[in-house]
């Protein structure tokens, strides 16, 4: 009989490296159900609790469905040439705007001084994402 082999007749070296490869698999399941499920569903529930109303939150593709389709309607409606075109070139945004609070968001925006933004990060997300996000004062 072969020394390497256990009572079982299984080497145990083999379950070893299973049990190993399993619990990393375990662990990185993890780190993904919470980052992309647990997290955002945290969020969620606090900015709710603050009073902001918005979508649910859905796994990857977000509120992707809603915006083609309010495209798609917006397009299909013919327009004048005096008609307010924000809500056909920017339907999502714009529902999304008239449907929260204006006044809140008046605030949140005059008041810069109150409601600072978060430092550090990746230094090419500052090169790359430039906008609104980066504003400091009254630029």
């Amino acid at each position: 009989m072969d020394p390497s082999l256990n009572k079982f007749g299984v080497c145990s070296g083999v379950w070893v490296a299973a049990g190993v490869a399993v619990l990393v698999v375990v662990v990185y399941a993890w780190r993904f159900f919470e980052l992309f499920w647990l997290k955002p569903k945290k969020m969620e529930k606090c900015l709710r609790d603050q009073g902001l109303k918005g979508t649910s939150y859905k796994l990857l593709y977000g509120d992707v469905k809603e915006i083609v389709k309010m495209i798609t309607e917006a397009y299909l409606k013919p327009i004048n040439l005096n008609d307010d075109i924000v809500p056909r070139v920017l339907s999502f945004t714009h529902s999304v705007v008239s449907t929260h609070d204006p006044t809140m968001l008046k605030e949140i925006l005059g008041n810069y001084e109150d409601f600072q933004k978060q430092r550090g990060g990746n230094p090419l997300r500052r090169l790359l994402a430039l906008g609104l996000v980066y504003v400091e004062g009254d630029q």
